[in-house]
This record gives structure tokens, sequence and C-alpha cells, in this order.
């Protein structure tokens, strides 16, 4: 013999099964009258179907991806952001925090094991007040021609040189 989970009285007749809080129960005719039945639920979740999510063709080109093309990071950036640091009375742990990054980050920074990306390198600028990016310097005329004017089929006789029988 069941017994209602909801109640605990016997269920000597027919049994039903509810959801409550997510949770499927075998209750009696008493306790189902005021909960939604289990088969009821399901039909539920299958009258709303998903809406299919539109994803679009555009790529994504972010002002980001642009400005790492155009900026360099200086050379001496270690010992730029290790002095101004120092300079300030900030810590690494307080650095790093106020950067977003982990303290880690600035110690391999600040020891030249690690060079920052354009975005961490502009964090570090604003909160230290020092220039890390130096603007790459512009393609000459001449290099810029022949990259845009070269030959894209390039054959094995383009490559090889020849070397002439001596008779």
């Amino acid at each position: 013999m069941l017994c209602c989970e909801i109640c605990g009285c016997k269920i000597y007749s027919n049994s039903q099964k509810i959801i409550i809080d997510g949770a499927v129960l075998i209750v009696c005719q008493r306790c189902a009258k005021t909960k939604i039945p289990y088969s009821a639920r399901k039909q539920e979740k299958r009258e709303f179907p998903r809406k299919m999510l539109d994803k679009s063709t555009k790529p994504i080109t972010t002002k980001t991806k642009l400005d790492e093309y155009r900026y360099d990071i200086v050379e001496d950036y270690a010992m730029r952001i290790k002095s101004k640091r120092e300079e300030l009375g900030l810590t690494t742990e307080i650095l790093a925090r106020q950067v977003n990054e982990k303290e880690s980050v600035i110690k391999r920074l600040e020891n030249g094991k690690f060079k920052p990306d354009i975005h961490l390198a502009r964090k570090l600028e604003k909160v230290l007040k020092i220039t890390l990016l130096i603007p790459q310097e512009q393609i000459t005329n001449e290099v810029e021609y022949e990259r845009l004017h070269v030959n894209q089929n390039i054959t094995l006789g383009d490559v090889v040189e020849l070397k002439e029988n001596k008779k």
C-alpha cells in the first residue's frame, strides 16, 4: 500500500503524481485536487517551443583589435611599472586590485617575464599615469608598394638560382 507523501494517509484507490517545487510526489485524491498534475505539467512544457536564436552573420570587429596593430609596448615597461608603483607607495597587491588583475601578473610584469597586452597596458597607464604604449612607425612607401604589387603566384623558377654550365 502506498502512502500519500503530503498528508501521510494510506492510498487505497487511485494515486496521482504531482509536481511541487520540481519534485514528483505520489499523493492521494484529496491532496491532488489543489496541485498541478504531473502529466499536465509535461504537456505545458511541450506547448511552448523554444525560440530560435538569430545568429548574426556579421563578423564582430572591435576597436581594440584594431588598436593592437597601431600600438607597441615600450621596451622598458617593466622598469617603468615598478619604479612608478614604488614612487606612489603602492604594493603589488593594491596595484593588482586597482587594475583588476592577479598579483602574480603584476609581479611577472615587473620582472619582465610577461609582456602586457593593449588592454592591460591602458589600465596601467591610467592608474600609474605613465606611458607604456607608443604608436607603431608607419610603413615606408617602398615596402608598401612591394607588398601590394608582389605576384601572388610564385613559381619554383622565381625562387631557385640556376648555376651556369661552365664549358
